[in-house]
């Protein structure tokens, strides 16, 4: 480790790069995720970041065969990975401590808003590289292609509700606006063309920028067929348990109902996240981030159900729906019943099996798309509001016994 990043280095997270081993920094990494699956309540949060943490182990482990005191005699690749896996696992222990934006990437990295799980649902719908050599792309080698878009992928890239800013246009697509612009200036020159390299260059540049603000969607729905199970379980913990009746419409006290005690083999997990973690308010803020999370308060998520239920509300307004036409219903059948007997003989499913399957039935329905159906993209009626596009409009209805006591 170089003498800067020892210098920023806090006294325990050094001495945790110094003596503690990979398969220590797993165990401890795996606590932290139970004790988040088990103040959330979800037991996949627990599943996909152990396999997060059994990657970024393994990773690190095949970088570096020998002991684990001997970190500083590391390579720089190895001490890289190293170092990586003690940050990510601080980060899931400011999770469990309560931090908001420390929750929020943490739920964000388990349901594949960002990082590995995110990476490889995306490379589902990545345009293959090279591209196909299919109609006039057959003329040129496998670099001067330009990418071949899936139906999925290009109606992705248009929806609003997909994309974390302003989406893209077919004819953005067709030609990107950097190379609008350079044909325009070659045109005003005689003789000047925009040669067939930097034509594919700028195709692929445009794409991959326009890729990476992609939101993928968790479910889809072919016709009344809908393959959502992540919405439906995201949607049963965001949606409010029942109306809500003002304080001085109350005739009663509101009847709480408290969790059981936390269980004893997560003590060790809250001692360890209190050594890993942040436990005050501006401990590493700086003169330079007066606009961290770390001003904000922590939250017990245990105890606060609103709070818990915003998290799953803003985690839904990221995770958009996919609608495909019915008519490509009897396509995606077929399809379904082919994957859930490959799930049948399957020796290990990934975390994310369900959202994957979504995306392939997708594509697969989407393979022979009929001229004039056009898939549509939304987020569920229990998302949070975040500013983009018109505010949906929550109505909830009144009881029997709240509309007998209104009309009293």
């Amino acid at each position: 480790m170089n003498r800067a990043a020892a210098q920023r280095a806090s006294p325990v997270r050094m001495r945790d790069l110094r003596e503690t081993s990979l398969p220590a920094l797993y165990r401890t990494w795996r606590e932290q995720a139970r004790l988040l699956a088990y103040q959330f309540d979800d037991s996949y949060l627990y599943a996909a970041h152990s396999f997060l943490a059994r990657t970024a182990i393994e990773s690190a482990r095949a970088s570096w065969k020998k002991k684990a005191h001997d970190v500083e005699r590391m390579p720089e690749s190895a001490q890289r990975k190293y170092t990586l896996c003690v940050d990510r696992m601080s980060q899931l222990a400011n999770a469990t401590l309560g931090w908001p934006h420390a929750v929020s990437r943490a739920l964000d990295q388990a349901y594949a808003r960002r990082g590995r799980i995110r990476q490889a649902l995306l490379s589902l719908v990545a345009p293959p590289h090279p591209s196909p050599a299919v109609g006039d792309e057959a003329r040129y080698p496998g670099r001067l292609r330009l990418p071949s878009l899936s139906p999925v992928l290009r109606a992705l890239l248009v929806a609003p509700a997909a994309q974390r800013s302003s989406p893209a246009k077919e004819s953005t697509l067709a030609c990107p606006p950097k190379l609008a612009l350079a044909r325009e200036s070659a045109a005003r020159i005689p003789g000047r063309r925009i040669g067939r390299r930097r034509t594919a260059n700028a195709h692929w540049r445009y794409v991959t920028g326009q890729m990476a603000k992609l939101r993928l969607p968790l479910g889809v729905e072919v016709g009344g067929v809908k393959h959502n199970e992540v919405i439906r379980h995201m949607e049963s913990r965001a949606k409010s348990p029942g109306t809500s009746v003002p304080r001085r419409l109350q005739q009663g006290p509101n009847e709480r109902t408290e969790r059981p005690p936390m269980p004893v083999y997560l003590a060790s997990a809250q001692r360890r996240a209190a050594e890993l973690g942040v436990t005050t308010p501006f401990q590493r803020i700086g003169r330079r981030r007066r606009k961290s999370g770390w001003k904000s308060a922590r939250i017990d998520y245990t105890t606060d159900h609103r709070a818990r239920r915003r998290q799953w509300a803003r985690l839904l307004a990221y995770s958009p729906i996919l609608r495909i036409p019915a008519s490509m219903q009897d396509h995606a059948a077929a399809y379904t019943h082919a994957l859930s007997q490959q799930a049948l003989v399957a020796p290990r499913p990934a975390p994310w099996r369900a959202a994957r399957d979504a995306l392939r039935v997708a594509q697969h329905a989407m393979r022979d798309l009929p001229q004039g159906a056009t898939p549509t993209v939304r987020v569920s009626k229990h998302a949070l509001y975040t500013g983009k596009g018109p505010r949906r409009a929550a109505r909830s209805a009144a009881t029997p016994a709240e509309l007998a006591w209104l009309t009293s």
